[in-house]
């Protein structure tokens, strides 16, 4: 058989064989009232709280297993019971913080449950056992399928209490609870269930310890651990409480001793953002010994000497392998044996969850470290030639006949359908299995365009993405020059740093030039449910379909974009923060692979690198570029929300900090002594790094800036397209002297900005006074503007005696921005199957998006199509003024011939003009179905190749 056709077959048997399986897992619900299903905390303080659960509807869903035919009971985006054998039961899990010393106490007041026998609660099988996790590097045709019979045949509900709390560990500076509500008991052998609808549970903090608590959460103030905490915790008061965040942020790098030369540029880096860095020289005659004792117990005391003055580190970065010529010691993990570098930052308490985010540069020269640190500061500093390929991204769900249509497609879809798409700005090349599967040589090619951001679900190997397959050699081959960005595998063992090669993760950060900037992945095994959740978040309904959202399930996805209006406590911007949120989805879901989990993903590279998630935009930040000596104070306003700023010069810190929501902050410094050029680094997630010059100027005289600028027009005092306005500015002399004839001059070096009043001037000025200029300066803003365009201003003041002053902002222009979207087709005359077929005539209707920020004018748009066969009677229409993030539906009308063959492609050619602004795209329309061909009836349970376990590395041809 020709191979081409044969691959063809093949993957029309899975897609049937997927689309039989979904068939016959269909689910329905059992309404116990109109309540939502939830838990509401209530009456929140440090001595305690109050939670109302509430359960109004449950799911069941039959499922098939090796012993039969069991119903899953579920309540959705809850998760389950894991006793192994035992029935899995609904739970939901809520990790709460706990003051040191507490004793917690729990009771149970109002209470409703209701007894449903198997009848009312349409149970038709007995309820599914919980099982061990599945690892991705299992066969499961070796895998047991365990019931606990004897519990089985018990003719009782199960005892188990309603609510269970129980102490997890220490979360850096916050004692961490597990709290559990188990809402439904089961009684085997009747099939009936008991549940609790509605309850009204009492938390009790007995004998707390407030001011130990206090100073715990001081001695290791972290900005970004601050943040996680209201991420994580159920009972996080954010907004009472003060934040003991000082800044800047610490980081420790352990560097083997003789290359602490080496990274010296990473280190000066890292000092500008505003990281005070400690380099850790280790081995013989270093700061600690070349073993994992020594080091574990240099973190510990590092930590253990905290104070609220001088908080804790809250990265770690190691360089070197784990051996060779550049290496420092890794360690051996407790919770499952193999390596990690976990062990280094698990300082308080007993848990496994770090107190540091921490990654690796696993190099062995020092030419592949300097190919690292090429690429992490080109990175971080934007300073790729051509930004494009950021806004392009390539998501994979691997090869695996059992897992991949559900939890794997699940999960990519769940991207795509919330992030990865053209709504936040990415074009992104998808690839589900089983198709997946063909298309290697296209993922790879993809790769070596540049892809901002890649993510694999599915089986890996030391070297490899398993199938489609990507190895170390691929890798190494790569031809990305100047277009590397961040790889995440959800898969076995790629990040295996002690394996007798370099490992996948190692090889994408160490290929020079290419490749990637960073790679997150496992040590180890991972695991089927719990990379879904990692992903995801503890979503339930694993069906291969994208999950709806939930606010109170967060996964890693969810955490890095957090574009469903989530405070700012719930973004993970950094590589470091991305698994941390990941794995906190696992700890959710109870699963007992949580501990695991934190010591076998790891990154590879720096954990404090934000990575671009789209093409970003310059930070519209304004801030003066001269600073007097002397002075406490240096401020930033309309800088892109939570921006760090680092002030420094010479390798010394002055300043640093984090802007508030609205961009601004006022930085207090310490005062310059000399003069000189400090540095300014601003850094926020998809903005483009601003670094900046600011001269320091002697402390006598006048001194001239500008402490405000506000746009202001006849229409809503927003910069807009195609509108002239003016610019009101409020000048500041914060010298000693009088300022006088002070001209100040507004230049603009942004395309599609004519200054029509580009002077103001000051004829005096007291010391440390101020006064606004109302319409100070004049612009007009094109008509073709692109929307989102950041405009660089700069004002000039010069006085008679002294040096110029300058002053430099921007403005963030609005514009329409319009873009194809949803493609649907209407065909009532013909069988009204919403599909364009042989011999109908379909009304087409296309939706047409202005993704910018203004209105857009009124216009036209077109349909054409050259495809034989096809006519477009009516080709073209028209359009109002969308409204900014609006649309408009557009309809059109064609005929097929019916002379045309089933699955015929036709390019339909779509563009739209509204003033200077426009829009193309070609779909490409199948016109009627392909033809399908059935293999079997369905119905068999042992026919070949049916039922039938494969082992992922296992091949097997169907020949017809």
């Amino acid at each position: 058989m020709n191979f081409k056709f044969q691959a063809k077959i093949l993957l029309l048997l899975a897609v049937i064989l997927t689309a039989a399986f979904a068939l016959s897992a269909q689910s329905r619900q059992v309404e116990l009232s109109p309540n939502p299903n939830r838990a509401a905390l209530r009456n929140n303080s440090d001595l305690g709280f109050d939670v109302n659960y509430q359960v109004g509807e449950l799911k069941i869903m039959e499922v098939q297993t090796k012993e039969g035919t069991f119903d899953e009971l579920s309540i959705e985006g809850w998760g389950f019971s894991t006793e192994v054998g035992e029935p899995k039961l609904p739970m939901l899990r809520r990790m709460i913080s706990v003051p040191l010393g507490a004793e917690v106490r729990f009771t149970l007041n109002t209470q409703q449950m209701r007894e449903m026998d198997s009848k009312a609660n349409t149970l038709k099988n007995r309820i599914t056992p919980a099982q061990e996790p599945i690892s991705k590097s299992a066969d499961p045709a070796t895998i047991p399928f365990v019931v606990n019979e004897a519990l089985y045949r018990k003719n009782s509900f199960n005892t188990r209490e309603w609510v269970e709390v129980s102490e997890m560990g220490i979360m850096r500076g916050v004692r961490v609870f597990a709290l559990d509500f188990y809402p439904v008991r089961y009684n085997p052998v009747t099939n009936s269930i008991q549940i609790m609808e509605n309850l009204d549970l009492r938390i009790d903090f007995i004998n707390p310890d407030l001011g130990a608590t206090a100073d715990m959460l001081a001695r290791t103030a972290s900005w970004e651990f601050e943040q996680l905490y209201a991420r994580t915790f159920f009972n996080w008061d954010a907004a009472n409480r003060t934040v003991e965040v000082r800044h800047p942020t610490k980081m420790v790098i352990l560097c083997p001793v003789g290359y602490t030369n080496n990274i010296q540029s990473y280190v000066d880096w890292k000092t500008q953002q505003g990281f005070a860095v400690n380099v850790v020289s280790v081995g013989s005659g270093g700061d600690v010994a070349n073993n994992n004792t020594a080091i574990k117990n240099y973190m510990q005391n590092l930590w253990n000497s905290a104070t609220a003055q001088d908080p804790a580190p809250t990265y770690l970065i190691i360089i070197g392998d784990e051996s060779g010529s550049i290496a420092v010691a890794s360690n051996t993990a407790e919770a499952s044996g193999i390596i990690t570098d976990l062990t280094y930052v698990r300082l308080s308490g007993n848990d496994y969850m770090p107190e540091m985010y921490h990654g690796r540069f696993s190099v062995s020269s020092a030419t592949e470290l300097a190919n690292v640190i090429h690429k992490t500061i080109t990175y971080e500093k934007t300073l790729m030639p051509d930004l494009s390929y950021l806004g392009k991204t390539v998501l994979i769900a691997g090869v695996d006949s059992s897992w991949a249509t559900t939890h794997g497609n699940g999960a990519i879809r769940y991207a795509t359908t919330q992030y990865f798409n053209a709504a936040h700005g990415i074009t992104s090349n998808n690839y589900l299995y089983p198709e997946s599967g063909n298309s290697a040589e296209q993922i790879r090619a993809n790769a070596n365009e540049g892809r901002g951001y890649m993510v694999y679900t599915a089986h890996g190997s030391q070297t490899s993405w398993h199938s489609p397959s990507f190895t170390t050699s691929h890798v190494n081959a790569m031809t990305n020059s100047g277009k590397y960005g961040v790889m995440v595998g959800n898969c076995c063992i790629t990040n295996e740093f002690n394996y007798s090669s370099p490992c996948f993760g190692e090889a994408v950060i160490r290929k020079a030039d290419g490749g990637g900037v960073a790679y997150i992945g496992g040590i180890d095994s991972t695991y089927w449910n719990e990379d879904y959740y990692w992903a995801v978040g503890y979503k339930t309904n694993i069906n291969g379909q994208a999950p709806a959202y939930d606010a109170t399930k967060l996964g890693a996805y969810d955490a890095m974009f957090h574009t469903h209006g989530e405070d700012y406590s719930k973004w993970a911007t950094t590589t470091g923060e991305t698994i941390y949120a990941g794995n906190l989805a696992v700890q959710q879901s109870g699963s007992s692979r949580s501990n695991y989990y934190w010591e076998v993903y790891h990154i590879m590279g720096d954990p404090s690198l934000m990575p671009y998630l789209g093409v970003p935009t310059v930070n519209p930040a304004s801030y003066p570029t001269q600073i007097m000596i002397g002075h406490a104070n240096y401020a930033i306003t309309g800088a892109a929300p939570y921006t760090r700023i680092g002030l420094s010069m010479n390798g010394v810190i002055y300043g640093a900090g984090i802007t508030d929501a609205s961009g601004n902050l006022n930085l207090t410094i310490e005062p310059f002594t000399t003069p000189g050029t400090a540095k300014l680094v601003l850094t926020a997630q998809n903005r483009i790094t601003t670094i900046a010059d600011i001269t320091v100027m002697p402390s006598s005289g006048p001194f001239m800036t500008v402490s405000a600028v506000a746009y202001d027009d006849a229409n809503n005092d927003i910069p807009e397209y195609n509108e002239s306005g003016y610019l009101d500015v409020t000048f500041e002399n914060v010298g000693n002297q009088a300022a006088t004839n002070v001209s100040a001059v507004l230049s603009c070096s942004t395309p599609g900005i004519t200054i029509t009043d580009a002077n103001h001037f000051i004829s005096s000025l007291a010391a440390d006074a101020s006064v606004f200029a109302n319409n100070a300066f004049a612009i007009t803003i094109a008509d073709n503007i692109a929307n989102g365009t950041v405009a660089n201003f700069t004002i000039t003041m010069t006085m008679s005696g002294q040096d110029p002053w300058t002053h430099s902002f921007t403005l963030t222009l609005n514009a329409p921005e319009l873009a194809f979207g949803e493609m649907t087709f209407s065909d009532p005359t013909g069988n009204n199957n919403g599909r364009l077929d042989p011999g109908e005539t379909v009304t087409v209707t296309m939706r047409l998006h202005n993704n910018g920020a203004a209105a857009s004018q009124s216009g036209t748009a077109t349909l054409s199509c050259t495809t034989t066969g096809i006519t477009v009677n009516t080709g073209s229409a028209n359009f109002s003024s969308i409204s900014a993030e609006g649309y408009v539906e557009l309809t059109f009308n064609v005929t097929a011939a019916s002379s045309m063959s089933q699955g015929t492609l036709a390019d339909f050619v779509f563009a739209a003009t509204a003033g200077q602004y426009s829009a193309n795209a070609t779909e490409n329309v199948e016109v009627g179905a392909p033809t399908v061909i059935v293999i079997g009836d369905g119905t068999a349970t042992q026919r070949y190749p049916l039922n039938r376990y494969y082992n992922y590395s296992g091949h097997e041809a169907i020949y017809l």
